[in-house]
This record gives C-alpha cells, sequence and structure tokens, in this order.
C-alpha cells in the first residue's frame, strides 16, 4: 500500500486506540533511514501526544507504556537494520 491508502485504513491510534487527528509516526526516523521512509511496516498512527512522548523520552519509555507496540517497534527496526539501538526488553 502507499501511505495515503494504509492512513486510510489506520484511523486509530495504535498505541491507545483513540480515534480523531492522529499523526503518522515513523518507528525509524525519515532522517535516519530514508530507503524506508515511505514503507508501511515503518510507521503506525499515534495521537500527537503519544507520538511527543515517544520523541521526548525514547523508544524504551515508550514501550514500557505500551507494550503490545514492542513487535511492531522491533520488526520494523530489523528490517531496516537498526535494531541494536532499541535495546533490551
Amino acid at each position: 500500500l502507499d501511505l495515503d491508502t494504509w492512513r486510510e485504513r489506520h484511523t486509530v491510534s495504535f498505541a491507545s486506540g483513540i480515534g480523531g487527528n492522529l499523526d503518522m509516526a515513523h518507528i525509524v526516523s525519515r532522517g535516519a533511514d530514508t530507503v524506508h521512509r515511505d514503507c508501511c511496516w515503518n510507521v503506525m498512527m499515534l495521537t500527537h501526544e503519544e507520538h511527543m512522548l515517544q520523541h521526548a523520552k525514547g523508544w524504551n519509555e515508550f514501550l514500557s507504556i505500551y507494550p503490545h507496540l514492542r513487535g511492531r517497534v522491533e520488526r520494523a527496526r530489523h528490517l531496516a537494520g537498526k535494531l541494536a539501538l532499541l535495546g533490551a526488553s
């Protein structure tokens, strides 16, 4: 899927299940991996507050709050060759 179609199909936050005005958050940042920035496996829908929490606190703290997302984050980081940066569970 292209990212526009993917966004239309995902209408709630992957973290909290809240709908509304959501951010398409990159798992591996666009700047860190321009090759995979438009891959559906490298994004998730989050509320703006959740997205900013992840940026402010980092993946480990974000995943301690939303542990059900660990598999998606680890898979994306693995596919992008960036898993080593995440740290242990």
